[in-house]
């Protein structure tokens, strides 16, 4: 097999190129194949998918004390507006002894060829994604929370690639980890 072996389906048609791996370890797949997968991810949330405001972090402009590491002043990026798959966030209610507070755990697949279309940077952790912003959630709660209203925000608490194409290093998708907690509402963070 050559180093540019082209494969053909039909006369005079170029299915797909591939390209051989240095010293003839497997093949490695084109533009035209990752463009593929990249529509097939983003074509499902653009069918069936939630529509979500995306706030990423500003790391460069945001003051950070020199000490301790922490953000002084934190700014922000968006919001963004995307399409993902959202899962329903299920609630963990818990009585202490500093009082009732209810944890929201959920996650959302975002397509990686969302992001790249737009040109921001890819989710990561401490982001903030809000979703859900109807009228039924904007007035009412879940669990008889309070409705910060304009929709739920969530703290992005982990991302991980997904979708690997062929246990190869190109992927199509993030899928986040989300977390909402009613004493520290993630709300709050991006109106600082």
């Amino acid at each position: 097999m050559s180093n540019n072996c082209k494969i053909k389906f039909f006369p005079g048609k170029e299915a797909c190129t591939f390209r051989a791996w240095p010293a003839g370890k497997g093949l490695q797949m084109g533009d035209t194949e990752q463009k593929l997968h990249d529509s097939i991810a983003q074509e499902v949330n653009q069918i069936a998918g939630t529509d979500i405001d995306f706030y990423a972090q500003d790391t460069d402009n945001s003051s950070v004390d020199p000490l301790f590491r922490e953000p002084i002043e934190r700014l922000w990026k968006g919001p963004f507006k995307l399409k993902a798959f959202v899962e329903w966030a299920d609630s963990t209610p818990e009585v202490r002894e500093e009082g009732f507070r209810t944890s929201f755990a959920s996650r959302c697949w975002i397509a990686r060829a969302d992001i790249d279309a737009l040109g921001i940077q890819p989710p990561s952790e401490g982001d903030v994604i809000r979703f859900w912003n109807t009228p039924f959630f904007n007035e009412s709660g879940l669990d008889n929370e309070p409705s910060p209203g304009k929709g739920y925000f969530f703290n992005v608490t982990d991302v991980d690639d997904d979708g690997h194409i062929n246990d190869g290093p190109l992927f199509v998708g993030f899928w986040c980890t989300l977390q909402r907690r009613t004493e520290f509402s993630p709300e709050r963070r991006i109106a600082e």
